[in-house]
């Protein structure tokens, strides 16, 4: 059997307690982690817009998020689509290009669904968008 040495098990320790620090923080910041390039993900506003495009993709709150997996195949389950909508996960970015595959939604940006920017997607997309956030005010 190979013993660590001690660099390798104080290299695994800090490891540990940062990811440990970087959970703490998550739930002080109220669902936010740091991003790799210093943004911020806010999973509670993330999931704020999923929310909003299922509402314009016709799918109500009452069984809409499994008609919307089925129709649309986005392969996640049901539970995980919760867990993003309600802002306890993070979305992963492969979830979020199978989101932006659904033909209704052309033009979705990742920049949109993670960092709520408009900029850079189609005018019309843009405006229906901006119409449901009316709607839901």
């Amino acid at each position: 059997m190979h013993r660590r040495n001690s660099r390798q098990e104080r290299a695994g320790r800090a490891g540990r307690a940062g990811v440990a620090k970087a959970a703490r923080g998550r739930r002080r910041n109220g669902g936010a982690a740091p991003a790799d390039d210093g943004l911020e993900f806010d999973f509670e506003a993330i999931g704020r817009r999923l929310v909003r495009i299922r509402s314009l993709l016709g799918y109500g709150i009452h069984g809409g998020q499994t008609a919307l997996l089925r129709r649309y195949n986005v392969s996640i389950s049901k539970a995980s689509w919760s867990t993003y909508e309600s802002g306890q996960a993070r979305l992963p970015l492969q979830v979020a290009r199978n989101i932006m595959r659904i033909p209704r939604l052309k033009g979705l940006t990742l920049d949109y669904l993670f960092f709520g920017r408009l900029e850079g997607m189609p005018a019309q997309l843009r405006a229906a968008l901006e119409r449901v956030d009316d709607e839901a005010e």
